[in-house]
């Protein structure tokens, strides 16, 4: 074998571990901030739930747009799902690569 195929071997393998290690560590952040996200979300919903009970079912729809909205805008909890496995990779990489880009961050002790 030559010196050009040993190092593009060498080169390749080392793109394969760099790329194990991203898809263990989005599982992993994805196993513990997942159960986290989804509980916050169904008490998001609770409260919501009770707050509309509280209302005339004819303003509903009014009260639903504010508060989507603050939910939007503060996003936590978002609408969409923050921890799902190729967001939790783009975290590792933002960490491995020290960008530390900061949208997406662990909430749980955990995580953290």
């Amino acid at each position: 074998m030559s010196k050009l195929g040993g190092k593009v071997i060498a080169a390749f393998a080392t793109f394969i571990a760099v790329l194990t290690y991203l898809a263990i560590g989005a599982a992993i952040f994805q196993a513990i901030e997942q159960e986290h996200e989804i509980e916050q979300r169904q008490e998001y919903d609770k409260k919501l739930n009770q707050l509309l009970d509280k209302v005339d079912p004819v303003f509903h729809d009014e009260l639903k747009a504010p508060c989507h909205m603050i939910e939007i805008l503060e996003a936590n909890p978002n609408n969409t799902a923050q921890w799902d496995f190729v967001n939790s990779v783009i975290f590792c990489l933002t960490i491995v690569t020290t960008i530390g880009y900061g949208a997406t961050y662990p909430v749980t002790d955990e995580g953290r």
